[in-house]
């Protein structure tokens, strides 16, 4: 089972969509999908329950930012769901009473109340950073985390090395690394240098698929969130960039249709020829939905058809910028 809140990642913004795909239709896999979300995107068009949530005016919420920001957010409930749209918290806590544990998942609070008390324990922690408690925030709606002096990463370190080691076997930032030395691994050296990629420039794979495809992001979505808001459509075309010299070479025209493809899927877009991208590499702007026809072939360029679900090496991280492709005018 798959339970998907908030999030189109599933079926539109994760690697591979195809290959996804697959393993969702293969029942022996997946037995069910249920999706909470605000709009009827992809991943919830393939979903077996699909649950109306609230937008961030209907519900109470603190919203932080990226792992390290200096602010975060009070989001405020000005209205009632609409229609028959709920909270995750609200329906969760439900869940929770028809099983007997409802006390143990609520805590005898209510979800301004939670928010409420995020706050307040914020503001306790953080007493030195002057941090507004919760009904200034209501009239603020945001909260600053003030410091008197600036930022300095690795600043224990500096003022007193020797009774702040770093997290290595020498204590010390380690141009060498022993530990990766003896994994004896290509893709892991011990020191910093290059290392190629799979799917590049002078691998096998680049003789039948030549061009380095790359995604960016648009001003018309936020990720994949209101990709058909008809006014943020406005804002931006889904438009392959192809250097002039590749576009020559495949008889492509500015403003042609044209079939981005690979081993994994292929999708149509249009193709904008400018300068402002190297020979060798082409671009589009991520989070477009996924909408393939009969033939599998996705009609909104979504670039995700197209991209690997193949991990890095130490991380086990995203490697979707890094996907070779072929382009051919329609």
């Amino acid at each position: 089972m798959i339970w998907n809140i908030a999030s189109d990642f599933m079926m539109t913004s994760g690697p591979d969509l195809n290959r996804v795909r697959a393993i969702l239709e293969d029942e022996s896999k997946v037995e069910c999908i249920i999706c909470s979300d605000v709009l009827m995107t992809p991943t919830a068009q393939w979903s077996d329950i699909v649950l109306p949530a609230c937008t961030c005016f209907e519900r109470w919420n603190v919203g932080g930012t990226w792992n390290n920001g200096d602010y975060f957010i009070l989001s405020q409930k000005i209205s009632e769901p609409l229609g028959e749209a709920r909270s995750e918290y609200d329906w969760l806590a439900e869940c929770a009473d028809r099983m007997g544990v409802k006390d143990a998942f609520t805590g005898g609070k209510t979800e301004e109340e939670w928010v409420r008390y995020m706050v307040e324990e914020t503001q306790k922690e953080f007493s030195d950073h002057n941090l507004p408690d919760f009904d200034t925030l209501t009239k603020e709606g945001v909260a600053f985390f003030k410091k008197e002096e600036p930022r300095v990463a690795f600043k224990d370190q500096i003022d007193d090395p020797k009774n702040n080691p770093f997290k290595t076997d020498s204590g010390k930032i380690e141009l060498f690394s022993k530990k990766l030395y003896d994994m004896k691994n290509p893709e892991i050296p011990a020191t910093p240098h290059y290392v190629p990629v799979a799917e590049g420039p002078g691998t096998e794979l680049a003789v039948t698929y030549s061009l380095q495809l790359i995604g960016w992001k648009t001003k018309a979505r936020d990720n994949s969130s209101y990709f058909t808001h008809p006014w943020l459509q406005q804002t931006q075309d889904t438009e392959l960039w192809i250097n002039p010299l590749d576009a020559e070479a495949r008889g492509i025209a500015d403003g042609d249709k044209v079939l981005v493809k690979n081993d994994r899927g292929a999708m149509k877009i249009t193709a904008k020829v400018t300068t402002r991208i190297v020979p060798g590499c082409v671009a589009a702007p991520t989070g477009s939905w996924y909408n393939p026809d009969a033939e599998g072939v996705d009609q909104n360029g979504c670039v995700n058809v197209l991209t690997s679900s193949a991990r890095t090496a130490w991380t086990q991280g995203n490697t979707q910028h890094t996907n070779l492709v072929e382009v051919a005018k329609l």
